[in-house]
């Protein structure tokens, strides 16, 4: 059956405080006796539902001037390099309000400045009341007045922020406290990971007498914690609020008005382009940026008349390409790039088999099959099918199932198959059936890019369920190498069909990856192990915490695990031959990878089991770098019947959030 064609052609937060933060106020007026903050009357209000939004956050300080205290004001603007003055609108102790020019100190990244304005007069002041406002070159001022509250600040506070810096890997906050009682304690409450799993406390210490008559200087250094899952020196924002507490009594709080100060070592994704898409099932991206989205949504014009299942094609720029009719039972979508299609996955009534429908870059049907279920595994350069007792490659030809039981396939399309009943391992081409090679009876663990070196796992009768021996053998039938008194979790039973978290094939690129766990301290520690296929020479050894179900390539050529036999997703790791250290990815209970993105960018999302205020927080977007993270602004990221909204390829991701269809440029 051909499916219809369109005339047109495819081509390729808010954040959350934790409870305790919540529920501590800043304290802006001081204790009783202190002078109330200034009058509105005369204030630039603007209210909520009609203020427009281009500040990302406002920190301000007070500093020593040459004439008494002044307030230094920090204005993160979105719209980078736009030609505009930027400025706050501002009353000294309840006087007449006026303008201060701020001066551009930074391009944050490609999509924030930041600016700086300090408001000041001869002899200090006790409160200033402010707005900010920003007037792009030729248009009208647009206003930032914290929801129309305004800004307030007193001079003097308990405590109060007075600026962060980097020393290495820590970050040094700076406090002015007021010297209340000789009795203080002071410190900053802070996560890594945006409250979703990490809440730490670094305590403060006295670093001396600042210019103003009665405030301290403290110093807060917040280093990593115990068990953190992400450090300080590899977190790409650290949010974090101040507290001191005099005496024994009851704690002040600077949360910057509620909104945390956060210190940004690394840029959001910034968003290339974004449209309305409802009833999204399904999304892909391929490399050079066109987006596939899968729609049970109103039929989009071309679709055929009474349809419910289509793709809507997005070019990288996010101009429409056009739509794809698919069966009504489609389930996913995947986009193989090195085979040049868009693979959708239809449901059958028989639930062994999956038919799946192949559309070409012209939006033609390429071919339209029915099989056994199986994965579509990315080799390195290559793709195929693996089903049930069968493989095939992917192509512009309807896939040729070649019997294979528990198949690894190389990218040269040869394929090892375990022959039980012959009592063999069987090597076979994938592209004709032949044979091309029988040796000796194991578990198919590994191959080689060329298919010339074929591993085989072995078990001591007594080491239960564990493999104990991976013998690499060439195609002649010599033995390649050997590694005896190993501890590796095999992935299924021989002869059973593999099941969610099994690798297809513990080799990419030509390096073995696997997880070495003795079962005794004697035995030696739990490692992950890298060799090198061909010759057997360890690339890389490096001991692990706990178990691991398997350590499973991807298409970035490194090898991911779980530290725990549940096949959750819970804490994620990474390992790559030429990684400095192991990469830790947090993707929470039932996380996963969603894509691969150039540069060794891993995009997953993140779905915690409970944050530290009690709720379970929504999933949320991660793209993480090597070495450090990079969340997205989106905090809920909603994920569909069997997979989540989001993928990664190239130099791009894409996410449905919010019923919007978004790719965001890396």
């Amino acid at each position: 059956m051909s499916l219809p064609r369109t005339a047109a052609r495819l081509a390729t937060g808010s954040l959350a405080l934790t409870a305790a933060l919540a529920a501590c106020a800043d304290d802006p007026a001081g204790p009783a006796g202190e002078p109330p903050v200034a009058s509105t009357e005369d204030a630039v209000v603007v209210d909520s539902a009609t203020q427009l939004t281009w500040v990302r956050r406002v920190h301000d300080r007070v500093v020593d001037g040459a004439s008494g205290p002044a307030l230094e004001v920090t204005i993160h603007a979105d719209g980078a390099g736009t030609a505009r003055m930027v400025g706050v609108h501002a009353s000294i102790d309840g006087g007449p309000w006026q303008d201060v020019a701020a001066t551009r100190v930074a391009g944050r990244n490609t999509a924030t400045d930041v600016w700086t304005a300090t408001v000041t007069r001869p002899g200090g002041f006790t409160s200033i009341e402010y707005v900010v406002w920003g007037q792009p070159a030729g248009a009208a001022r647009r206003w930032d007045s914290r929801g129309g509250a305004n800004y307030r600040t007193a001079a003097r506070r308990p405590v109060a922020w007075a600026g962060h810096r980097r020393d290495g890997a820590a970050l040094i906050v700076d406090l002015d406290v007021e010297n209340r009682a000789y009795d203080k304690q002071c410190a900053a409450i802070y996560t890594g990971d945006d409250w979703m799993r990490s809440q730490y406390t670094a305590a403060g210490s006295y670093v001396g007498p600042t210019g103003r008559a009665g405030i301290e200087r403290w110093q807060v250094r917040i280093e990593d914690a115990p068990m953190s899952g992400v450090t300080v020196d590899r977190a790409a924002v650290v949010e974090y609020a101040v507290t001191c507490s005099f005496g024994g009594g009851a704690a002040f709080w600077d949360s910057n008005l509620g909104g945390n100060f956060r210190e940004e070592r690394a840029a959001a994704p910034v968003t290339a382009w974004s449209t309305p898409f409802a009833a999204a099932l399904d999304v892909e991206v391929a490399p050079d940026g066109t987006v596939f989205a899968l729609s049970t949504s109103d039929p989009p014009s071309g679709a055929a008349p009474g349809s419910r299942r289509w793709v809507t094609v997005y070019g990288p720029d996010g101009a429409w390409r056009g739509v794809v009719t698919l069966p009504a039972d489609a389930e996913r979508i995947t986009h193989v790039a090195s085979a040049g299609l868009l693979i959708a996955e239809v449901w059958t009534a028989d639930g062994n088999q999956v038919r799946r429908v192949a559309i070409d870059h012209d939006g033609d049907v390429a071919w339209d099959h029915t099989a056994a279920r199986g994965s579509i595994v990315a080799t390195s350069g290559a793709a195929f099918l693996v089903a049930n007792g069968a493989v095939a490659r992917l192509g512009a030809a309807a896939p040729a199932l070649v019997p294979c039981v528990e198949p690894v396939v190389s990218p040269s399309g040869i394929a090892a198959c375990l022959d039980a009943e012959g009592g063999a391992t069987v090597v076979v081409d994938v592209d004709t059936g032949a044979t091309v090679a029988t040796l000796p009876l194991g578990e198919p663990y590994a191959i080689s890019d060329d298919g010339a070196v074929v591993v085989i796992g072995a078990s001591d009768p007594m080491a239960g369920s564990y493999l104990t021996e991976l013998v690499a053998y060439r195609l002649d039938g010599a033995v390649a190498w050997r590694r005896d008194g190993l501890a590796l979790v095999p992935d299924h039973a021989w002869g059973g069909p593999r099941t969610a978290g099994d690798c297809t094939n513990h080799a990419f690129a030509d390096v073995l990856g696997f997880t070495d766990q003795p079962g005794s301290p004697e035995a030696g520690e739990p490692r992950v192990r890298l060799l090198d296929v061909t010759t057997g020479v360890e690339l890389r050894s490096e001991p692990i915490a706990g178990g691991s179900v398997q350590a499973c390539p991807a298409e970035d050529g490194r090898f991911y695990w779980n530290p725990s036999y549940m096949r959750y997703g819970k804490w994620a790791y990474a390992l790559g031959r030429d990684d400095a250290a192991i990469d830790y990815l947090d993707v929470g209970l039932n996380g996963q990878v969603a894509g691969h993105a150039d540069g060794g960018r891993v995009a997953y999302v993140q779905k915690p089991y409970v944050a530290w205020s009690g709720t379970t927080p929504q999933p949320r977007l991660v793209v993480r770098d090597p070495g450090r993270e990079r969340f997205s602004d989106y905090v809920e990221v909603p994920a569909g019947a069997s997979a989540p909204l989001v993928d990664a390829a190239g130099d791009h991701v894409v996410v449905v959030v919010g019923g919007a269809l978004t790719r965001l440029g890396l």
